[in-house]
């Protein structure tokens, strides 16, 4: 088995005996100094590291430790402590909407182009990125006719807030995205509406775009 001498600095317990396999930290999985390990549990896949949710690097944590045999003899420990060290790869989250679903447009008919967003303002957000380049906001009927228009609302304000050109989008005053004019992807005639994102489409600016997608049936 080994032993324990030193574990990892970041904030406990990420490094544990999973003896159930659940990969949950249960009560009494926690490694701490001089917690020892088996082989068997070693060979079962037992022992695990769990960093913080959206932490990773390189050379990210490490723990120190000295291999023991079951001998009981003076000597069946290895005198000179080893180091594991462990990277942490990064991985993509996906964009996170809020407080948009479950929102429910009471539409009367021909009434015009009404926004989608109804009660608290919806936001968009992404723990690892700054922008949503190249990314794409789709919007969907699930089962549009040729009398049903998606499309977005203009501030009407030059340089303010949203702003709608031919097959572009600004926000206060900077570009952040571009979309069809006609034809697939324009959310015209029950088509979805694809929004393809810009370099400046950072979560406000996007989250301000999504407030004010609009809805109508002509």
């Amino acid at each position: 088995y080994i032993s324990v001498t030193g574990v990892q600095t970041c904030a406990l317990p990420i490094l544990f005996n999973d003896a159930n396999g659940d990969g949950i930290v249960d009560v009494g999985e926690t490694i701490t100094v001089g917690s020892t390990i088996s082989v068997a549990d070693i060979t079962a896949n037992q022992l695990k590291f769990k960093p913080p949710v959206n932490a990773n690097g390189v050379a990210f944590d490490s723990f120190t430790f000295q291999v023991i045999d079951d001998s009981g003899a003076l000597n069946d420990t290895d005198v000179t402590p080893n180091t594991l060290i462990i990277d942490v790869t990064p991985v993509s989250d996906g964009p996170v909407i809020s407080d948009l679903d479950g929102d429910a447009l009471g539409y009367a008919l021909s009434s015009g182009p009404q926004v989608l967003d109804i009660g608290t303002a919806t936001t968009v957000t992404d723990i690892d990125s700054a922008d949503f380049d190249t990314g794409t906001l789709t919007v969907s009927l699930s089962a549009g006719t040729a009398n049903d228009q998606l499309s977005i609302k203009g501030s009407g304000t030059p340089g303010v807030g949203i702003e709608v050109g031919t097959g572009t989008i600004s926000y206060n005053g900077t570009q952040i995205a571009t979309f069809p004019t006609a034809g697939a992807g324009s959310g015209i005639s029950g088509v979805d509406l694809v929004i393809t994102l810009d370099p400046d489409a950072d979560p406000a600016a996007t989250s301000a775009l999504l407030q004010n997608i609009t809805y109508e049936n002509t």
